[in-house]
């Protein structure tokens, strides 16, 4: 018998049951608890989750401009040398 998720309306455990690797899980739950909160989403992280499916369904391309304000912001502390660029990447993962 295999244990199944309810998954269906709960985007956060999406996103937990699509990292089948703890040490997965421990690096990119932090990551995008950052960003919610740099977005201004309310803890907790599953319902920060709801809320950013709900904006970013709610008006096309909101996600797409609060990222690249991250990202953004990132570059800025980066030429500041608050921070080093490898950590940057780890939010990069398409080209």
């Amino acid at each position: 018998m295999t244990a199944t998720v309810e998954t269906d309306n709960d985007p956060y455990a999406l996103f937990i049951y699509a990292m089948k690797s703890p040490v997965t899980r421990e690096i990119y739950v932090p990551k995008i608890a950052r960003f919610f909160t740099f977005i201004g989403l309310t803890p907790p992280l599953e319902d920060q989750s709801r809320e950013f499916v709900n904006k970013c369904m709610a008006a096309q391309g909101w996600a797409e401009t609060w990222i690249m304000r991250f990202l953004q912001t990132m570059k800025v502390q980066i030429d500041r040398k608050e921070i080093v660029a490898t950590r940057c990447g780890a939010y990069q993962a398409f080209p």
